[in-house]
């Protein structure tokens, strides 16, 4: 009888510890996938780690599309936040989209580009000097049945070294985004 009690009590013991390891979290930070749907999502690599949104802080939304115009150029600015410092803008003039390889080095001065600010505040941006692609894989326009576009969809990949105004260099790899804007602009 002994026995039979040990036995359940390694038994039970076993259980819950393949229960725990089983449960346990998957708090590893890790890229989304690569899609172009609208899913509204996010990510890169920043010098080797993982770098993503982690939802709205205070009045800051985690993804914005902002429409603005710079010396009588029209652009399209990505807006992505991590916190009310920390995130990424992308300027692009909206002649310049297209499914493919956008080249900014061919307006970068007209305010073209990337920048990033990390959560200390300090910004990072991309020059003409500087190595980047940024990639769109999807261009596209989504009509319902009564055939009017609730919204429109741009996703691609990027990459890009970033450079700070004391010349520190950062590399951002792997990058990927997938948005919807509602705005219906940035087409026409």
């Amino acid at each position: 009888m002994k026995k039979n009690r040990i036995f359940f009590l390694l038994m039970v013991l076993l259980s819950f510890s393949l229960l725990v390891i089983c449960c346990e979290k998957d708090d590893e930070a890790h890229l989304p996938d690569i899609t172009n749907t609208g899913e509204n999502t996010f990510g890169c690599l920043i010098n080797g780690e993982v770098w993503r949104p982690e939802g709205q802080i205070l009045s800051y939304p985690e993804f914005s599309i902002i429409h603005d115009q710079y010396n009588e150029v029209d652009f399209l600015n990505l807006v992505v936040r991590e916190s009310s410092k920390s995130g990424f803008r992308f300027s692009i003039p909206k002649d310049l989209i297209k499914i493919g390889e956008i080249n900014l080095k061919k307006s970068f001065g007209s305010e073209a580009g990337v920048n990033y600010t990390d959560a200390y505040g300090k910004e990072y941006k991309w020059n003409s000097e500087n190595y980047g692609e940024f990639i769109v894989i999807n261009l596209d326009t989504i009509t319902n049945e009564a055939n009017v576009t609730p919204y429109r969809i741009i996703a691609g990949t990027f990459w890009f070294d970033l450079v700070s105004n004391e010349g520190e260099l950062i590399k951002i790899r792997e990058g990927r985004f997938d948005f919807k804007d509602y705005s219906n602009d940035y087409l026409k």
